[in-house]
């Protein structure tokens, strides 16, 4: 059955529409989160260095850990975690986040 098809029922078309926006509501979400996150961590290693480094120190051990928590994971069914990124990861992230939003919220409010 094609999307086409689909949507033309408008019970279907509706609750595509409320899943849209609810993925919509999670990206810009996640986009305060990464914001705040990496102002915070900008901050810390500005103001408290020696905290920093503890910090990045104990994100390497615990991304060392990750492969053999995500070989249980797998083994028992379930999803695998990720790793904890880096500052410049986190802001790399942000900016293809935001791009992203950018583009989803410009196309839907010219689609209304």
């Amino acid at each position: 059955m094609s999307r086409t098809h689909v949507t033309n029922n408008p019970h279907v078309a509706r609750a595509l529409a409320e899943l849209e926006a609810s993925f919509r509501a999670s990206r810009i979400i996640e986009e305060e989160h990464l914001r705040a996150d990496i102002a915070r961590l900008e901050l810390l290693r500005r103001n408290a260095p020696a905290l920093w480094q503890a910090l990045e120190s104990r994100r390497h051990a615990h991304n060392r850990e990750v492969p053999a928590m995500n070989k249980r994971l797998r083994a028992a069914g379930c999803q695998p975690t990720s790793l904890d990124l880096s500052l410049s990861q986190k802001m790399k992230k942000l900016q293809r986040l935001a791009t992203r939003n950018a583009a989803e919220i410009a196309r839907f409010k010219a689609s209304r």
